[in-house]
């Protein structure tokens, strides 16, 4: 029941959502035909008009996203660790026969940034946990897709491990534990998204876990520009600062982190 909750909440949270939902109120406003109403009408249109440019304005979301990251960096050496957990959220949701690698997703470095350890250090496992994550999506687990991308950029199959049924970060954790034995109790890599990274290394850490943070796709820049305006990277930024924001604090309220 969570999952789908947690779900529905992530649309709700869109921003794109809110200014559908201001313009077609005010264009319903503007059809009843009262004088009230027009006024009414107008007024929404003004807050769209507003909201339009403060989802324009990235630094702010940006500032924000920044505070999640900021305390990660890559780990200086890895050869002493089990493994590397990568989360998924990687591969594309449309798989394509006509290709030989899947295709990558907005968060493509999940995958990606580990490889060089993984090649250079062939004592290292792979732990891909990941399933549909996607409300009411059918079809085979995205681990279907990292074994066959993983296997095709070089990693030995025997090396991977695959975690077939998970959908959020707390399954990730918990659905995982079982897969890796006593391997459980050695440090691993946690590979996922920098802004992600608060939640799944609390999380990873209270189903026991040792984890070293491995944090890639950093959504934020390394310097801010306070004039920049873009819709479209302001309301990208911003669905990841309200998502992220819910999930932690949804998390905290279950006690997962």
């Amino acid at each position: 029941m969570s999952y789908f909750a947690s779900a529905v909440v992530g649309v709700l949270l869109d921003p794109l959502i809110w200014l559908a939902a201001l313009i077609l109120a005010a264009f319903a406003l503007q059809c009843v035909g009262s004088a009230r109403m027009k006024r009414l009408a107008v007024g929404l249109s003004g807050l769209a008009v507003a909201l339009v440019a403060l989802l324009s304005w990235t630094a702010l979301p940006y500032a924000v996203i920044a505070q999640f990251e900021s305390p990660y960096r890559l780990p200086a050496a890895v050869g002493s660790y089990a493994g590397v957990i990568v989360l998924g959220g990687v591969f594309s949701s449309k798989p394509d026969s006509r290709v030989r690698l899947p295709g990558l997703g907005r968060s493509s470095e999940r995958a990606t940034e580990p490889l060089p350890s993984l090649l250079e250090n062939p004592q290292l496992k792979l732990l891909f946990t990941g399933g549909n994550a996607r409300l009411g999506e059918l079809g085979a687990p995205e681990s279907d897709a990292a074994l066959r991308f993983f296997s095709q950029v070089g990693v030995a199959p025997e090396r991977i491990i695959l975690e077939l049924g998970s959908r959020n970060t707390y399954e990730n954790a918990i659905n995982s534990v079982p897969l890796v034995g006593e391997d459980f109790k050695r440090p691993w890599l946690l590979v996922t998204s920098a802004w992600h990274m608060p939640r799944a290394e609390r999380t990873f850490a209270k189903a026991g876990w040792r984890v070293t943070p491995y944090a890639v796709d950093f959504a934020a820049p390394e310097h801010i520009d306070w004039f920049e305006l873009s819709l479209q990277d302001g309301i990208d930024a911003w669905r990841v600062v309200l998502r992220e924001s819910a999930g932690s604090l949804v998390y905290r309220l279950l006690g997962r982190v």
